[in-house]
């Protein structure tokens, strides 16, 4: 199994500053670096999940099921279905008819 959170250089700066930014629960500017960063060099499932959050938690509600469904397969992709388990079962929550739920966990 490979570690998804390493990337090329040209992106490490970036995941560095959103994966800080997320910590100080700067959700808008954890939100900005992460997807400059997968512009650059797709992300991993860890770091899609962080992006996935930061969005949850900036008000990007319409985004998180699907950063969480790729959260899901990149984790797949490298051969760890324990890690997809947890953005498969928020995902479902997040699709479920009241959007509250995905609100509100």
């Amino acid at each position: 199994m490979t570690d998804d959170r390493e990337v090329p250089a040209e992106a490490g700066d970036l995941l560095s500053e959103a994966r800080e930014g997320l910590g100080r629960r700067a959700w808008d500017e954890a939100y900005r670096r992460f997807t400059a960063a997968d512009a650059r060099q797709k992300l991993g499932g860890a770091d899609l999940e962080d992006l996935a959050e930061a969005a949850r938690w900036s008000g990007r509600f319409v985004e998180v099921v699907d950063l969480l469904e790729r959260a899901e397969a990149a984790h797949l992709a490298a051969g760890d279905a324990v890690a997809a388990t947890p953005s498969r079962r928020h995902a479902s929550r997040c699709r479920a008819p009241s959007s509250t739920t995905c609100a509100a966990t």
